[in-house]
C-alpha cells in the first residue's frame, strides 16, 4: 500500500507533463484535433511568386512544406489561375488553406479576387504574406486580396536600424529583429524588416497575432480575422519562413512554432505530428502480372491522395495496366521506387541494383 502511495504522485506527474508543456508559455491549443490527411495547403505559384514551395535552397520554402507534411497536411503548388484552382462546388473550401506569397509587380484578376473571397467565406482559410515598404509592389499586390476582408499591409517597415559596425561583422544573426505573440505564447519570433498590418474597419473578430518593434514601440506585423465561415491571416514578412540556415528563416527562434500555431489559429484545430511510419501494402492492379511500384514518402514527398499534388490518379493509371502500387515510408520488396517532389535528401542507388524514378522541380536539390 505504501509503495502504491509513493508511485501515485509520480504517475500523476507523468500524466500532467504534456498539459504543462502546452500551457507553460501561456498558449493553449484548440481542443479539436485535426486528423492527419484531412487538410490540404494550396500554395500559389501562378503569379511568378518569388519563393518556391519545393525550393530546397536558402531562400526556398521546402522546410515550410515539410513541417506541415510532418503534421499530416498535404501541400501542393498551384500553377493555374486562382479562379480555376478554387473550384466552386459545394463543400470544396472545407479543410483547405490557401497561401498567397510575395510576387514581383503582379496583380490578381477580378475573377481570382472573387474566387478567393468566396473560398474564405464558405469555409476556407487564407494566409497572405507580404513585405516591408511595398517591395516588389507586394503591398499593392496583396492588398487587392486583403481589402476584401477589411485588412491591409501598410507601406512602411517595422524593425530597428542595425548599427553599421554590426553590418560590417557579416553575421546573419545580427540582421534578425525580435517579435512576440502573446496570443500564441511566443516570445522569440525572428524576422527581418516587416510590413505593418492594420484593419480597415473596427470588427470584433480582428485579432493581432504578432508584434514587432520600432524604436521601442510595439506594432502589429501579423493579424487575422474571421470572415464568413473561414479565417484570414496576414503576415508582413516572408523571410521568416525561408529555409535559411538556423540563424535566419524558419529554423530561427520560435519561427517553426509560430507557423504551426498560426495554422492552428487559421484552422481552429490542433495539429499533431504524424508519429507512425507507414509501410507498403501493395494492391495488385488489373491482370496482376505487372511490376511492384513503391511510392516512397520518407522524404516528405507526394503520396497517394486527392490533393492537387497527390498521386492518386497516377496510382490508378498504373494499376489499370496491371501494376501493384503502394505508398509509404519503407518497403522491403519492390521492383521500382518512385519519389515525387521530395523535401529532404533522397539517396540514389549506389550499386545499380535499384530502379528509381525521381520527379522533382527545377529548384529542388534533394538528390544525394
Amino acid at each position: 500500500m505504501k509503495k502504491a502511495l509513493i508511485l501515485l504522485p509520480i504517475a500523476l506527474a507523468i500524466m500532467l507533463l504534456p498539459v504543462f508543456l502546452l500551457v507553460r508559455d501561456g498558449y493553449t491549443p484548440p481542443e479539436r484535433v485535426i486528423a492527419p490527411r484531412t487538410v490540404e495547403v494550396l500554395y500559389d505559384e501562378s503569379h511568378g511568386n518569388v519563393w518556391g514551395i519545393h525550393d530546397t535552397g536558402f531562400y526556398g520554402y521546402s522546410e515550410f512544406a515539410r513541417l506541415l507534411r510532418e503534421h499530416g497536411i498535404a501541400v501542393s503548388p498551384l500553377t493555374i489561375t486562382l479562379d480555376k484552382a478554387l473550384k466552386r462546388r459545394v463543400g470544396y473550401s472545407t479543410g483547405k488553406l490557401l497561401v498567397l506569397n510575395v510576387a514581383k509587380f503582379q496583380h490578381y484578376g477580378q475573377e481570382e479576387l472573387a474566387a478567393v473571397e468566396n473560398f474564405v467565406r464558405t469555409g476556407g482559410a487564407l494566409l497572405c504574406i507580404g513585405e516591408h515598404e511595398n517591395i516588389y509592389g507586394s503591398s499593392d499586390f496583396q492588398n487587392q486580396v486583403l481589402h476584401r476582408f477589411a485588412m491591409e499591409f501598410k507601406n512602411d517597415y517595422v524593425g530597428d536600424v542595425i548599427p553599421h559596425e554590426k553590418l560590417e561583422r557579416g553575421d546573419l544573426e545580427d540582421l534578425n529583429q525580435r517579435a512576440v505573440s502573446p496570443i500564441l505564447g511566443l516570445r522569440d519570433v525572428r524576422h527581418l524588416l516587416s510590413a505593418p498590418v492594420s484593419p480597415r474597419d473596427v470588427a470584433p473578430s480582428y485579432t493581432e497575432l504578432l508584434y514587432g518593434y520600432r524604436e521601442g514601440k510595439k506594432i502589429a506585423i501579423a493579424a487575422g480575422r474571421t470572415c464568413g465561415r473561414g479565417r484570414v491571416a496576414a503576415v508582413g514578412d516572408s523571410e521568416l519562413f525561408w529555409n535559411g540556415d538556423g540563424r535566419i528563416g524558419i529554423g530561427a527562434g520560435d519561427n517553426r512554432r509560430f507557423l504551426l500555431r498560426l495554422y492552428q489559429w487559421l484552422l481552429d484545430g490542433r495539429l499533431e505530428p504524424v508519429r507512425h511510419h507507414a509501410r507498403c501494402d501493395f494492391r495488385r492492379g488489373t491482370g496482376g502480372t505487372g511490376r511492384k511500384v513503391f511510392i516512397d514518402t520518407s522524404s516528405c514527398g507526394s503520396g497517394i491522395d486527392d490533393s492537387p499534388g497527390g498521386l492518386r490518379a497516377l496510382a490508378g493509371f498504373l494499376r489499370g495496366r496491371g501494376h501493384s502500387v503502394c505508398a509509404g515510408d519503407s518497403c522491403g520488396d519492390y521492383d521500382v521506387r518512385l519519389v515525387a517532389a521530395p523535401l529532404s535528401e533522397v539517396a540514389f542507388p549506389r550499386d545499380g541494383g535499384e530502379r528509381l524514378i525521381l520527379l522533382a522541380g527545377s529548384r529542388n536539390d534533394c538528390a544525394t
